[in-house]
Protein backbone atom coordinates (compact mmCIF):
# COMPACT_ATOMS: atom_id res chain seq x y z
CA UNK A 1 0.00 0.00 0.00
CA UNK A 2 2.86 2.37 0.82
CA UNK A 3 4.50 1.72 -2.57
CA UNK A 4 1.29 2.53 -4.41
CA UNK A 5 1.22 6.03 -2.92
CA UNK A 6 4.94 6.69 -3.18
CA UNK A 7 6.18 9.47 -5.48
CA UNK A 8 2.76 11.08 -5.85
CA UNK A 9 2.54 14.84 -5.39
CA UNK A 10 0.12 16.12 -2.71
CA UNK A 11 -2.75 16.65 -5.17
CA UNK A 12 -2.26 13.26 -6.84
CA UNK A 13 -2.06 11.65 -3.39
CA UNK A 14 -5.39 13.26 -2.46
CA UNK A 15 -6.98 11.76 -5.60
CA UNK A 16 -5.48 8.30 -5.00
CA UNK A 17 -6.70 8.10 -1.41
CA UNK A 18 -10.24 9.37 -2.11
CA UNK A 19 -11.87 6.00 -2.76
CA UNK A 20 -15.30 6.58 -1.22
CA UNK A 21 -18.08 8.52 -2.93
CA UNK A 22 -17.82 10.64 -6.08
CA UNK A 23 -14.47 12.21 -7.04
CA UNK A 24 -14.05 15.00 -9.60
CA UNK A 25 -10.48 15.57 -10.80
CA UNK A 26 -9.81 18.84 -12.64
CA UNK A 27 -6.45 18.31 -14.32
CA UNK A 28 -4.46 20.85 -16.31
CA UNK A 29 -2.36 19.73 -19.26
CA UNK A 30 0.57 17.50 -18.35
CA UNK A 31 -0.26 17.28 -14.66
CA UNK A 32 -0.22 13.48 -14.38
CA UNK A 33 -3.94 12.75 -14.42
CA UNK A 34 -3.48 9.19 -15.70
CA UNK A 35 -0.99 8.52 -12.93
CA UNK A 36 -3.41 9.89 -10.34
CA UNK A 37 -6.45 7.86 -11.41
CA UNK A 38 -4.56 4.59 -12.01
CA UNK A 39 -3.03 4.84 -8.54
CA UNK A 40 -6.51 5.56 -7.18
CA UNK A 41 -7.86 2.37 -8.77
CA UNK A 42 -4.85 0.38 -7.56
CA UNK A 43 -5.10 1.77 -4.02
CA UNK A 44 -8.85 1.10 -3.86
CA UNK A 45 -8.42 -2.51 -5.03
CA UNK A 46 -5.37 -3.27 -2.86
CA UNK A 47 -7.08 -1.98 0.29
CA UNK A 48 -10.27 -3.91 -0.43
CA UNK A 49 -12.37 -0.76 -0.85
CA UNK A 50 -13.20 -1.86 -4.41
CA UNK A 51 -13.17 -5.25 -6.10
CA UNK A 52 -11.14 -5.36 -9.31
CA UNK A 53 -13.77 -7.28 -11.32
CA UNK A 54 -16.45 -4.83 -10.19
CA UNK A 55 -14.46 -1.83 -11.45
CA UNK A 56 -14.80 -0.26 -14.90
CA UNK A 57 -12.51 2.42 -16.35
CA UNK A 58 -13.63 4.17 -19.52
CA UNK A 59 -11.36 6.08 -21.91
CA UNK A 60 -11.93 7.71 -25.29
CA UNK A 61 -9.01 6.26 -27.26
CA UNK A 62 -7.54 2.79 -27.57
CA UNK A 63 -4.12 4.27 -26.83
CA UNK A 64 -5.34 5.69 -23.51
CA UNK A 65 -7.00 2.38 -22.59
CA UNK A 66 -3.82 0.44 -23.33
CA UNK A 67 -1.74 2.89 -21.31
CA UNK A 68 -4.06 2.58 -18.31
CA UNK A 69 -4.03 -1.22 -18.53
CA UNK A 70 -0.23 -1.26 -18.67
CA UNK A 71 0.09 1.05 -15.66
CA UNK A 72 -2.34 -1.03 -13.61
CA UNK A 73 -0.40 -4.18 -14.46
CA UNK A 74 2.83 -2.47 -13.37
CA UNK A 75 1.11 -1.73 -10.06
CA UNK A 76 0.14 -5.39 -9.74
CA UNK A 77 -3.56 -4.89 -10.45
CA UNK A 78 -5.47 -7.19 -12.83
CA UNK A 79 -9.14 -7.86 -13.47
CA UNK A 80 -10.23 -4.24 -13.90
CA UNK A 81 -12.32 -3.65 -17.04
CA UNK A 82 -10.47 -0.94 -19.01
CA UNK A 83 -11.95 -0.12 -22.40
CA UNK A 84 -12.96 2.77 -24.58
CA UNK A 85 -16.56 3.87 -24.10
CA UNK A 86 -17.48 2.61 -27.57
CA UNK A 87 -15.82 -0.77 -26.97
CA UNK A 88 -17.72 -1.18 -23.70
CA UNK A 89 -20.99 -0.27 -25.41
CA UNK A 90 -20.26 -2.67 -28.27
CA UNK A 91 -19.51 -5.52 -25.84
CA UNK A 92 -22.86 -4.95 -24.14
CA UNK A 93 -24.79 -4.91 -27.44
CA UNK A 94 -23.04 -8.01 -28.80
CA UNK A 95 -23.59 -9.95 -25.58
CA UNK A 96 -27.28 -9.22 -25.07
CA UNK A 97 -28.58 -8.75 -28.64
CA UNK A 98 -28.94 -12.46 -29.54
CA UNK A 99 -30.92 -13.08 -26.37
CA UNK A 100 -33.14 -9.99 -26.42
CA UNK A 101 -33.58 -9.29 -30.14
CA UNK A 102 -32.54 -12.59 -31.68
CA UNK A 103 -29.96 -13.37 -34.33
CA UNK A 104 -26.62 -11.66 -34.82
CA UNK A 105 -26.28 -8.00 -33.79
CA UNK A 106 -25.86 -5.41 -36.54
CA UNK A 107 -22.34 -5.10 -37.89
CA UNK A 108 -20.51 -1.79 -37.64
CA UNK A 109 -20.30 -0.28 -41.12
CA UNK A 110 -16.65 0.22 -42.09
CA UNK A 111 -17.41 2.60 -44.96
CA UNK A 112 -20.12 5.04 -43.93
CA UNK A 113 -18.97 7.51 -46.61
CA UNK A 114 -20.15 5.08 -49.29
CA UNK A 115 -23.60 4.93 -47.65
CA UNK A 116 -23.76 8.72 -47.52
CA UNK A 117 -22.83 8.89 -51.21
CA UNK A 118 -25.68 6.50 -52.06
CA UNK A 119 -28.10 8.53 -49.93
CA UNK A 120 -27.08 11.73 -51.72
CA UNK A 121 -27.53 10.12 -55.13
CA UNK A 122 -30.96 8.89 -54.10
CA UNK A 123 -31.98 12.52 -53.64
CA UNK A 124 -30.42 13.65 -56.91
CA UNK A 125 -27.38 15.25 -55.29
CA UNK A 126 -23.76 14.96 -56.44
CA UNK A 127 -21.66 13.19 -53.78
CA UNK A 128 -18.71 15.59 -53.79
CA UNK A 129 -16.02 14.78 -51.25
CA UNK A 130 -16.48 17.96 -49.20
CA UNK A 131 -20.26 17.46 -49.07
CA UNK A 132 -19.88 13.83 -47.94
CA UNK A 133 -17.46 14.93 -45.22
CA UNK A 134 -19.78 17.68 -43.98
CA UNK A 135 -22.81 15.40 -43.97
CA UNK A 136 -20.89 12.76 -42.03
CA UNK A 137 -20.15 15.43 -39.41
CA UNK A 138 -23.81 16.49 -39.25
CA UNK A 139 -25.00 12.89 -38.86
CA UNK A 140 -22.48 12.22 -36.11
CA UNK A 141 -23.41 15.46 -34.31
CA UNK A 142 -27.14 14.72 -34.47
CA UNK A 143 -26.66 11.25 -32.97
CA UNK A 144 -24.27 12.57 -30.31
CA UNK A 145 -27.01 15.02 -29.32
CA UNK A 146 -29.61 12.21 -29.32
CA UNK A 147 -31.63 14.01 -32.00
CA UNK A 148 -34.01 12.17 -34.28
CA UNK A 149 -34.33 13.31 -37.89
CA UNK A 150 -37.36 15.37 -36.86
CA UNK A 151 -35.44 16.90 -33.92
CA UNK A 152 -32.59 17.81 -36.24
CA UNK A 153 -34.89 19.90 -38.40
CA UNK A 154 -35.75 22.11 -35.43
CA UNK A 155 -32.29 22.25 -33.87
CA UNK A 156 -30.23 22.81 -37.02
CA UNK A 157 -31.79 26.24 -37.59
CA UNK A 158 -29.67 27.57 -34.72
CA UNK A 159 -26.57 25.72 -35.95
CA UNK A 160 -24.06 27.10 -38.43
CA UNK A 161 -24.30 24.53 -41.19
CA UNK A 162 -21.07 23.55 -42.89
CA UNK A 163 -22.82 21.42 -45.49
CA UNK A 164 -23.98 23.31 -48.56
CA UNK A 165 -27.59 22.20 -48.10
CA UNK A 166 -30.62 23.35 -46.16
CA UNK A 167 -31.53 21.63 -42.90
CA UNK A 168 -34.58 20.00 -44.48
CA UNK A 169 -32.48 18.60 -47.32
CA UNK A 170 -29.89 17.28 -44.86
CA UNK A 171 -32.60 15.60 -42.78
CA UNK A 172 -33.88 13.80 -45.88
CA UNK A 173 -30.41 12.46 -46.64
CA UNK A 174 -29.97 11.47 -42.97
CA UNK A 175 -33.16 9.45 -43.05
CA UNK A 176 -32.09 7.64 -46.23
CA UNK A 177 -28.66 6.99 -44.71
CA UNK A 178 -30.19 5.31 -41.62
CA UNK A 179 -32.62 3.32 -43.76
CA UNK A 180 -29.77 2.01 -45.91
CA UNK A 181 -27.77 0.98 -42.84
CA UNK A 182 -30.80 -0.83 -41.43
CA UNK A 183 -31.42 -2.62 -44.74
CA UNK A 184 -27.82 -3.88 -44.62
CA UNK A 185 -28.21 -4.94 -40.95
CA UNK A 186 -25.50 -2.40 -40.09
CA UNK A 187 -25.01 0.56 -37.78
CA UNK A 188 -22.35 3.20 -37.28
CA UNK A 189 -20.24 3.90 -34.19
CA UNK A 190 -22.64 6.57 -32.94
CA UNK A 191 -25.49 4.05 -33.09
CA UNK A 192 -23.62 1.64 -30.78
CA UNK A 193 -23.81 4.12 -27.89
CA UNK A 194 -27.50 4.76 -28.53
CA UNK A 195 -28.29 1.03 -28.83
CA UNK A 196 -26.49 0.15 -25.60
CA UNK A 197 -28.33 2.85 -23.66
CA UNK A 198 -31.69 1.84 -25.16
CA UNK A 199 -31.18 -1.83 -24.30
CA UNK A 200 -30.42 -1.00 -20.67
CA UNK A 201 -33.29 1.46 -20.47
CA UNK A 202 -35.86 -0.88 -22.04
CA UNK A 203 -34.72 -4.18 -20.55
CA UNK A 204 -34.62 -4.15 -16.71
CA UNK A 205 -32.90 -7.54 -16.68
CA UNK A 206 -29.98 -6.22 -18.73
CA UNK A 207 -29.70 -3.18 -16.48
CA UNK A 208 -29.78 -5.38 -13.37
CA UNK A 209 -27.15 -7.72 -14.78
CA UNK A 210 -24.83 -4.86 -15.63
CA UNK A 211 -25.26 -2.89 -12.41
CA UNK A 212 -24.75 -6.02 -10.33
CA UNK A 213 -21.48 -6.73 -12.14
CA UNK A 214 -19.99 -3.20 -12.11
CA UNK A 215 -20.03 -1.09 -8.95
CA UNK A 216 -17.19 1.43 -9.40
CA UNK A 217 -16.50 3.68 -12.39
CA UNK A 218 -13.67 5.89 -13.63
CA UNK A 219 -14.18 8.09 -16.71
CA UNK A 220 -11.21 9.77 -18.39
CA UNK A 221 -11.41 12.95 -20.54
CA UNK A 222 -14.84 13.68 -19.12
CA UNK A 223 -14.92 17.15 -20.69
CA UNK A 224 -15.45 15.42 -24.06
CA UNK A 225 -18.67 13.60 -23.09
CA UNK A 226 -21.65 14.06 -25.43
CA UNK A 227 -25.32 13.91 -24.36
CA UNK A 228 -25.65 10.41 -25.87
CA UNK A 229 -22.58 9.18 -23.99
CA UNK A 230 -23.73 10.78 -20.73
CA UNK A 231 -27.11 9.06 -21.16
CA UNK A 232 -25.33 5.71 -21.42
CA UNK A 233 -23.17 6.50 -18.38
CA UNK A 234 -26.32 7.35 -16.45
CA UNK A 235 -27.66 3.86 -17.21
CA UNK A 236 -24.38 2.33 -16.05
CA UNK A 237 -24.14 4.41 -12.89
CA UNK A 238 -27.82 3.79 -12.02
CA UNK A 239 -27.91 6.51 -9.38
CA UNK A 240 -24.80 5.27 -7.57
CA UNK A 241 -22.00 7.61 -6.59
CA UNK A 242 -18.88 5.42 -6.68
CA UNK A 243 -17.75 7.49 -9.64
CA UNK A 244 -14.45 9.20 -10.46
CA UNK A 245 -14.24 11.51 -13.45
CA UNK A 246 -11.22 13.43 -14.69
CA UNK A 247 -11.08 16.26 -17.19
CA UNK A 248 -10.10 19.80 -18.06
CA UNK A 249 -12.74 22.27 -19.31
CA UNK A 250 -9.84 24.11 -20.94
CA UNK A 251 -9.21 21.14 -23.24
CA UNK A 252 -12.80 20.69 -24.41
CA UNK A 253 -12.25 20.77 -28.18
CA UNK A 254 -15.00 18.55 -29.57
CA UNK A 255 -18.04 20.79 -29.17
CA UNK A 256 -18.50 20.71 -32.95
CA UNK A 257 -19.06 16.94 -32.62
CA UNK A 258 -21.59 17.22 -29.80
CA UNK A 259 -19.29 17.07 -26.76
CA UNK A 260 -20.37 19.24 -23.85
CA UNK A 261 -17.98 20.16 -21.05
CA UNK A 262 -20.92 21.34 -18.92
CA UNK A 263 -21.36 17.72 -17.81
CA UNK A 264 -18.02 18.04 -16.03
CA UNK A 265 -18.85 21.45 -14.61
CA UNK A 266 -22.36 20.43 -13.49
CA UNK A 267 -21.30 17.17 -11.87
CA UNK A 268 -20.32 18.97 -8.68
CA UNK A 269 -23.93 20.10 -8.27
CA UNK A 270 -25.24 16.67 -9.17
CA UNK A 271 -23.06 15.06 -6.49
CA UNK A 272 -23.14 17.52 -3.64
CA UNK A 273 -20.83 15.29 -1.57
CA UNK A 274 -18.17 15.04 -4.28
CA UNK A 275 -14.48 15.35 -3.50
CA UNK A 276 -13.03 17.89 -5.93
CA UNK A 277 -9.28 17.78 -6.57
CA UNK A 278 -7.30 20.07 -8.88
CA UNK A 279 -3.98 19.05 -10.46
CA UNK A 280 -1.89 22.11 -11.36
CA UNK A 281 1.73 20.89 -11.37
CA UNK A 282 2.86 20.41 -14.97
CA UNK A 283 5.44 17.66 -15.42
CA UNK A 284 5.43 17.91 -19.21
CA UNK A 285 6.13 21.43 -20.39
CA UNK A 286 9.04 23.68 -19.49
CA UNK A 287 8.34 27.00 -17.71
CA UNK A 288 8.48 29.20 -20.82
CA UNK A 289 5.86 27.06 -22.55
CA UNK A 290 3.62 26.84 -19.49
CA UNK A 291 3.83 30.60 -19.02
CA UNK A 292 2.54 31.24 -22.55
CA UNK A 293 -0.08 28.48 -22.38
CA UNK A 294 -1.51 29.86 -19.14
CA UNK A 295 -2.77 32.85 -21.14
CA UNK A 296 -5.27 30.42 -22.68
CA UNK A 297 -5.75 27.99 -19.78
CA UNK A 298 -8.85 27.45 -17.70
CA UNK A 299 -6.77 25.50 -15.19
CA UNK A 300 -3.42 27.36 -15.08
CA UNK A 301 -0.45 25.20 -14.15
CA UNK A 302 3.07 25.58 -12.75
CA UNK A 303 5.95 23.85 -14.47
CA UNK A 304 7.94 21.35 -12.43
CA UNK A 305 10.69 21.09 -15.08
CA UNK A 306 14.26 22.11 -14.30
CA UNK A 307 14.98 23.50 -17.78
CA UNK A 308 13.65 26.92 -18.89
CA UNK A 309 12.43 25.75 -22.30
CA UNK A 310 11.94 28.03 -25.28
CA UNK A 311 9.24 29.52 -27.49
CA UNK A 312 10.01 31.04 -30.88
CA UNK A 313 7.71 32.87 -33.28
CA UNK A 314 8.63 32.81 -36.96
CA UNK A 315 7.01 34.34 -40.03
CA UNK A 316 7.61 33.70 -43.71
CA UNK A 317 6.41 35.32 -46.91
CA UNK A 318 3.99 32.56 -47.89
CA UNK A 319 2.97 29.00 -47.09
CA UNK A 320 5.74 27.41 -49.13
CA UNK A 321 8.51 29.48 -47.58
CA UNK A 322 6.95 28.88 -44.16
CA UNK A 323 7.21 25.12 -44.74
CA UNK A 324 10.88 25.50 -45.72
CA UNK A 325 11.59 27.54 -42.59
CA UNK A 326 9.87 24.90 -40.46
CA UNK A 327 12.00 22.18 -42.07
CA UNK A 328 15.16 24.16 -41.31
CA UNK A 329 14.13 24.66 -37.67
CA UNK A 330 13.40 20.96 -37.24
CA UNK A 331 16.70 20.03 -38.88
CA UNK A 332 18.46 22.18 -36.28
CA UNK A 333 16.58 20.46 -33.44
CA UNK A 334 17.50 17.02 -34.77
CA UNK A 335 21.12 18.10 -35.12
CA UNK A 336 21.07 19.16 -31.47
CA UNK A 337 20.17 15.60 -30.47
CA UNK A 338 16.38 15.49 -30.42
CA UNK A 339 15.17 12.22 -32.06
CA UNK A 340 12.86 12.45 -35.08
CA UNK A 341 10.18 10.64 -33.10
CA UNK A 342 10.25 13.42 -30.50
CA UNK A 343 9.35 16.12 -33.04
CA UNK A 344 5.87 17.04 -34.27
CA UNK A 345 4.27 19.58 -36.58
CA UNK A 346 0.67 20.42 -35.70
CA UNK A 347 -1.85 22.26 -37.87
CA UNK A 348 -5.48 23.27 -37.71
CA UNK A 349 -6.43 21.36 -40.88
CA UNK A 350 -5.20 18.19 -42.57
CA UNK A 351 -4.90 20.04 -45.87
CA UNK A 352 -2.03 22.13 -44.45
CA UNK A 353 0.21 19.09 -43.93
CA UNK A 354 1.33 18.00 -47.45
CA UNK A 355 3.38 21.13 -48.19
CA UNK A 356 5.21 20.73 -44.86
CA UNK A 357 5.73 17.04 -45.54
CA UNK A 358 7.28 17.88 -48.91
CA UNK A 359 9.64 20.46 -47.38
CA UNK A 360 10.85 17.96 -44.78
CA UNK A 361 11.29 15.20 -47.34
CA UNK A 362 13.27 17.57 -49.55
CA UNK A 363 16.00 17.87 -46.91
CA UNK A 364 15.94 14.16 -46.13
CA UNK A 365 13.78 14.12 -43.00
CA UNK A 366 11.21 11.30 -42.84
CA UNK A 367 7.68 11.85 -41.53
CA UNK A 368 4.77 9.68 -40.46
CA UNK A 369 3.08 10.65 -43.74
CA UNK A 370 5.84 9.06 -45.81
CA UNK A 371 6.70 6.09 -43.64
CA UNK A 372 4.95 4.21 -40.87
CA UNK A 373 7.55 4.43 -38.12
CA UNK A 374 10.53 6.45 -37.06
CA UNK A 375 9.58 9.77 -38.60
CA UNK A 376 8.47 13.22 -37.55
CA UNK A 377 4.79 13.29 -36.60
CA UNK A 378 2.59 15.50 -38.78
CA UNK A 379 -1.02 15.82 -37.64
CA UNK A 380 -3.83 18.17 -36.72
CA UNK A 381 -4.08 19.54 -33.19
CA UNK A 382 -7.27 17.53 -32.69
CA UNK A 383 -5.35 14.33 -33.48
CA UNK A 384 -2.53 15.34 -31.13
CA UNK A 385 -4.78 15.47 -28.07
CA UNK A 386 -3.20 13.40 -25.28
CA UNK A 387 0.23 13.20 -26.96
CA UNK A 388 3.50 15.03 -26.30
CA UNK A 389 6.89 15.64 -27.93
CA UNK A 390 10.14 17.36 -26.95
CA UNK A 391 9.93 19.79 -29.87
CA UNK A 392 6.68 20.96 -31.44
CA UNK A 393 5.85 23.29 -34.32
CA UNK A 394 2.37 24.79 -34.44
CA UNK A 395 2.17 25.82 -38.09
CA UNK A 396 -0.23 28.16 -39.84
CA UNK A 397 -0.88 30.39 -36.83
CA UNK A 398 -2.64 32.71 -39.22
CA UNK A 399 -5.67 34.92 -39.36
CA UNK A 400 -8.81 32.84 -40.15
CA UNK A 401 -6.89 29.59 -39.53
CA UNK A 402 -6.40 30.03 -35.77
CA UNK A 403 -9.13 30.65 -34.85
CA UNK A 404 -10.50 28.82 -37.87
CA UNK A 405 -13.20 30.72 -39.72
CA UNK A 406 -14.56 28.60 -42.57
CA UNK A 407 -15.36 30.88 -45.52
CA UNK A 408 -14.38 33.81 -43.28
CA UNK A 409 -17.64 33.48 -41.33
CA UNK A 410 -17.67 35.18 -37.92
CA UNK A 411 -17.53 32.76 -35.02
CA UNK A 412 -20.04 32.55 -32.21
CA UNK A 413 -18.75 33.13 -28.68
CA UNK A 414 -18.80 29.37 -28.03
CA UNK A 415 -16.96 28.57 -31.26
CA UNK A 416 -14.32 31.21 -30.55
CA UNK A 417 -13.79 29.89 -27.01
CA UNK A 418 -13.32 26.37 -28.41
CA UNK A 419 -10.73 27.63 -30.88
CA UNK A 420 -8.80 29.19 -27.98
CA UNK A 421 -8.93 25.88 -26.14
CA UNK A 422 -7.67 24.09 -29.24
CA UNK A 423 -4.72 26.48 -29.44
CA UNK A 424 -4.01 25.75 -25.77
CA UNK A 425 -3.96 22.03 -26.53
CA UNK A 426 -1.48 22.70 -29.33
CA UNK A 427 0.83 24.73 -27.10
CA UNK A 428 0.84 22.16 -24.32
CA UNK A 429 1.92 19.25 -26.55
CA UNK A 430 5.47 20.67 -26.35
CA UNK A 431 7.83 19.62 -23.56
CA UNK A 432 11.06 21.54 -24.25
CA UNK A 433 10.84 23.63 -27.41
CA UNK A 434 7.95 25.28 -29.24
CA UNK A 435 7.87 27.10 -32.58
CA UNK A 436 4.82 29.13 -33.60
CA UNK A 437 4.85 29.79 -37.32
CA UNK A 438 2.75 31.82 -39.74
CA UNK A 439 2.81 33.18 -43.29
CA UNK A 440 2.72 36.92 -43.80
CA UNK A 441 0.49 36.74 -46.88
CA UNK A 442 -2.41 35.62 -44.67
CA UNK A 443 -1.42 37.67 -41.65
CA UNK A 444 -0.76 36.54 -38.05
CA UNK A 445 -3.37 35.06 -35.75
CA UNK A 446 -4.72 37.26 -33.01
CA UNK A 447 -3.64 34.50 -30.61
CA UNK A 448 -0.03 35.57 -31.16
CA UNK A 449 -0.85 39.06 -29.93
CA UNK A 450 -2.38 37.52 -26.80
CA UNK A 451 0.94 35.85 -26.05
CA UNK A 452 2.95 38.97 -26.99
CA UNK A 453 0.76 41.21 -24.83
CA UNK A 454 1.26 38.96 -21.83
CA UNK A 455 4.52 40.50 -20.62
CA UNK A 456 3.94 39.77 -16.94
CA UNK A 457 7.31 38.52 -15.69
CA UNK A 458 6.12 35.88 -13.26
CA UNK A 459 8.98 33.92 -11.72
CA UNK A 460 7.83 30.48 -12.79
CA UNK A 461 9.94 27.91 -11.02
CA UNK A 462 9.20 24.61 -9.33
CA UNK A 463 8.18 26.48 -6.19
CA UNK A 464 6.27 29.37 -7.75
CA UNK A 465 2.55 29.94 -7.39
CA UNK A 466 0.04 30.21 -10.21
CA UNK A 467 -0.72 33.89 -10.61
CA UNK A 468 -2.41 34.11 -13.99
CA UNK A 469 -5.94 33.25 -14.96
CA UNK A 470 -7.69 34.38 -18.10
CA UNK A 471 -11.09 32.97 -19.01
CA UNK A 472 -11.51 32.30 -22.72
CA UNK A 473 -15.02 33.71 -22.53
CA UNK A 474 -13.69 37.18 -21.64
CA UNK A 475 -12.37 37.82 -25.14
CA UNK A 476 -14.91 35.83 -27.11
CA UNK A 477 -16.23 37.62 -30.17
CA UNK A 478 -19.91 38.08 -30.72
CA UNK A 479 -21.46 36.64 -33.87
CA UNK A 480 -22.65 39.03 -36.53
CA UNK A 481 -25.92 38.51 -38.34
CA UNK A 482 -25.11 38.20 -42.05
CA UNK A 483 -27.58 39.50 -44.61
CA UNK A 484 -27.88 39.38 -48.39
CA UNK A 485 -26.26 42.36 -50.17
CA UNK A 486 -29.17 42.43 -52.60
CA UNK A 487 -32.40 41.79 -50.65
CA UNK A 488 -31.11 42.07 -47.04
CA UNK A 489 -32.53 38.65 -46.19
CA UNK A 490 -30.70 36.75 -43.44
CA UNK A 491 -28.12 34.25 -44.70
CA UNK A 492 -28.16 30.62 -43.55
CA UNK A 493 -25.75 28.31 -45.37
CA UNK A 494 -21.98 28.66 -45.53
CA UNK A 495 -22.13 29.29 -49.30
CA UNK A 496 -24.62 32.13 -48.82
CA UNK A 497 -22.53 33.76 -46.11
CA UNK A 498 -19.29 33.38 -48.09
CA UNK A 499 -20.86 35.05 -51.13
CA UNK A 500 -22.73 37.70 -49.09
CA UNK A 501 -26.00 36.89 -50.84
CA UNK A 502 -28.90 34.48 -50.45
CA UNK A 503 -29.44 31.61 -52.87
CA UNK A 504 -32.47 33.33 -54.38
CA UNK A 505 -30.32 36.32 -55.39
CA UNK A 506 -27.35 34.31 -56.68
CA UNK A 507 -26.14 35.82 -59.99
CA UNK A 508 -25.87 33.47 -62.96
CA UNK A 509 -22.35 32.26 -63.76
CA UNK A 510 -21.19 30.66 -66.99
CA UNK A 511 -20.12 27.07 -66.45
CA UNK A 512 -17.12 27.62 -68.73
CA UNK A 513 -15.89 30.45 -66.52
CA UNK A 514 -16.08 28.30 -63.39
CA UNK A 515 -14.15 25.54 -65.16
CA UNK A 516 -11.44 28.04 -66.14
CA UNK A 517 -11.20 29.39 -62.59
CA UNK A 518 -10.87 25.89 -61.15
CA UNK A 519 -8.21 25.03 -63.72
CA UNK A 520 -6.32 28.21 -62.86
CA UNK A 521 -6.49 27.37 -59.14
CA UNK A 522 -5.17 23.85 -59.74
CA UNK A 523 -2.19 25.17 -61.72
CA UNK A 524 -1.54 27.95 -59.19
CA UNK A 525 -1.67 25.54 -56.25
CA UNK A 526 0.74 23.21 -58.01
CA UNK A 527 3.06 26.16 -58.73
CA UNK A 528 2.95 27.36 -55.11
CA UNK A 529 3.02 23.75 -53.84
CA UNK A 530 0.09 24.30 -51.50
CA UNK A 531 -3.40 22.84 -51.11
CA UNK A 532 -5.93 24.31 -53.54
CA UNK A 533 -8.19 25.59 -50.77
CA UNK A 534 -5.35 27.81 -49.53
CA UNK A 535 -5.59 29.73 -52.81
CA UNK A 536 -9.40 30.04 -52.74
CA UNK A 537 -12.14 27.65 -51.58
CA UNK A 538 -14.82 26.44 -54.00
CA UNK A 539 -17.38 28.77 -52.43
CA UNK A 540 -15.06 31.78 -52.64
CA UNK A 541 -14.13 31.00 -56.24
CA UNK A 542 -17.78 30.88 -57.27
CA UNK A 543 -18.52 34.10 -55.37
CA UNK A 544 -15.66 35.86 -57.21
CA UNK A 545 -17.09 34.60 -60.51
CA UNK A 546 -20.48 36.04 -59.55
CA UNK A 547 -18.93 39.45 -58.87
CA UNK A 548 -16.72 39.36 -61.98
CA UNK A 549 -13.76 41.17 -60.45
CA UNK A 550 -11.28 40.24 -57.72
CA UNK A 551 -10.78 43.73 -56.29
CA UNK A 552 -14.53 44.31 -56.21
CA UNK A 553 -14.94 40.98 -54.40
CA UNK A 554 -12.67 42.32 -51.66
CA UNK A 555 -14.70 45.52 -51.41
CA UNK A 556 -17.97 43.56 -51.12
CA UNK A 557 -16.54 41.35 -48.39
CA UNK A 558 -16.42 37.99 -50.17
CA UNK A 559 -15.01 35.47 -47.67
CA UNK A 560 -11.39 34.47 -48.28
CA UNK A 561 -10.47 37.46 -50.48
CA UNK A 562 -7.71 39.52 -48.87
CA UNK A 563 -5.72 42.56 -49.99
CA UNK A 564 -2.61 40.39 -50.32
CA UNK A 565 -4.43 37.98 -52.62
CA UNK A 566 -5.82 40.82 -54.73
CA UNK A 567 -2.30 42.17 -55.23
CA UNK A 568 -1.00 38.67 -55.99
CA UNK A 569 -3.72 37.41 -58.35
CA UNK A 570 -5.45 40.49 -59.81
CA UNK A 571 -3.61 40.32 -63.13
CA UNK A 572 -4.52 36.64 -63.58
CA UNK A 573 -8.17 37.22 -62.77
CA UNK A 574 -8.41 40.26 -65.03
CA UNK A 575 -7.17 38.10 -67.89
CA UNK A 576 -9.57 35.27 -67.04
CA UNK A 577 -12.57 37.58 -66.88
CA UNK A 578 -11.62 39.42 -70.08
CA UNK A 579 -11.77 36.12 -71.97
Amino acid sequence: MTDLLANLDPEQHAVATSVVGPVIVLAGAGTGKTRAITHRIAHAVSTGAHQADATMAVTFTVRAANEMKARLQQLGITGVQVRTLHASALQLVQYFWPEIIGGAPPAICDNTDAIIERALQKHGLTPERALVRDLAAEISWAKAMRYSVEDYLHQANSRSLTAQLTASRISEVMQSYDQMLTANHQCDLSDIVLLAAAMMEDQPRIAASFTTRYQHFTVDEYQDISPAQQHLLDQWWAGRDSVCVVGDPGQAIYGFAGANSSFLIDLQQRFGNATVAKLTRSYRSAPAIVHAANSFAEIPTVSQRDIPGSIEVNSAADVKSEASAIATWISNQVSSGIPLTQVAVLTRLNAQLPVIDAALNQIGLATNLTQQRGGIDLMTIHSAKGLEWKAVVVAGVNDQLMPYQAFGIELSADQYAEERRLFYVGLTRAADKLLLSYSRDRGPSEFLSTIAADTTTDLITKDSKVTKFKSSAQTAVKPKVASCRFCQKGLVTAVEIAAVRCDACAPWVEKELLVKLHEWRKVQARHEEVAEFLIFTDATLRAIAEVGDLAQSLAIGIAGVTQAKVEKYQTDFAALFSK
